[in-house]
C-alpha cells in the first residue's frame, strides 16, 4: 500500500512538472509561460487606458457642465460679499474653511491645476469660508453639476444661500 502511494504521488509530480514545461505546453497547444507573461501585460495595458480614458471624460463632461452652468446661470466667479442681492442662491463647494488663508491656498491651487471652472471664495455669515466652483439659480441645476463634480471631489456639496 505504501508503494502504491509513493508511486502516486510520483506521477503527480512528473504529470505537474510536464504541464508547467513551455515544451509540453507547447506541444499541447497550450498557451507558454512567454504568452501568459504578455497577455498579462497586454490586458494591465488594456485597464490602464480604459482608467485613463474614464477619467478624461469625467473631467471632460464635469468642466463643459460646469462651464455651460454657470454661463447659463452664473454672475462672474468674484467673491460674494453680501447675501442679500444675491441671484444666483446655490453654490457647488469644494471645502469649507475657518482660516481665510486655506481657503485662499485651495482656491490658488485649483486655479494652477485648472481643476473644474474658477473657483471662488464666499465668506458666510458664522465666519466659515467656502471654495466654491458654480453659482446656480435652481437647486436642480446645482444639483446636475454636483453629480459630474463629484467625480473629481467626492466631498463636494451644495450650499444654498438664506
Amino acid at each position: 500500500m505504501g508503494k502504491m502511494i509513493q508511486k502516486t504521488i510520483f506521477l503527480i509530480l512528473i504529470a505537474f512538472f510536464l504541464v508547467s514545461c513551455d515544451w509540453v505546453r507547447k506541444k499541447l497547444d497550450m498557451p507558454t509561460s512567454e504568452q501568459i507573461a504578455e497577455k498579462r501585460e497586454q490586458i494591465a495595458q488594456i485597464e490602464k487606458d480604459r482608467e485613463q480614458t474614464s477619467q478624461k471624460e469625467q473631467i471632460n463632461t464635469a468642466e463643459s457642465v460646469a462651464k455651460s452652468e454657470s454661463s447659463n446661470n452664473s454672475e462672474p466667479t468674484q467673491p460674494v460679499e453680501n447675501e442679500e442681492n444675491l441671484q444666483y442662491k446655490y453654490y457647488i463647494v469644494v471645502g469649507s474653511f475657518a482660516n481665510p488663508a486655506n481657503a485662499e491656498r485651495m482656491k490658488k491651487k485649483m486655479e494652477k491645476e485648472q481643476i473644474l471652472d474658477k473657483p471662488f471664495t464666499y465668506k458666510r455669515s458664522d465666519g466659515l469660508t467656502l471654495v466654491a466652483i458654480g453659482r446656480y439659480k435652481s437647486w436642480q441645476g446645482a444639483s446636475v453639476a454636483l453629480n459630474d463634480v463629484k467625480y473629481l471631489i467626492e466631498d463636494a456639496w451644495i450650499y444654498k444661500i438664506r
